[in-house]
């Protein structure tokens, strides 16, 4: 979706921060995964 105007703003203006995307690549991908499994519909 980069570059078309379909979209979402906030996807653009979004900025990383390091409580919600940890430090690096790994650290971001293990906290997505307890996202999900936080969020997830029983």
């Amino acid at each position: 979706m980069f570059g078309m105007p379909e979209r979402p703003a906030v996807c653009s203006q979004f900025k990383a921060a390091e409580d919600v995307c940890g430090i690096d690549q790994a650290d971001a991908i293990r906290l997505i995964g307890w996202w999900e499994k936080a969020t997830a519909v029983a």
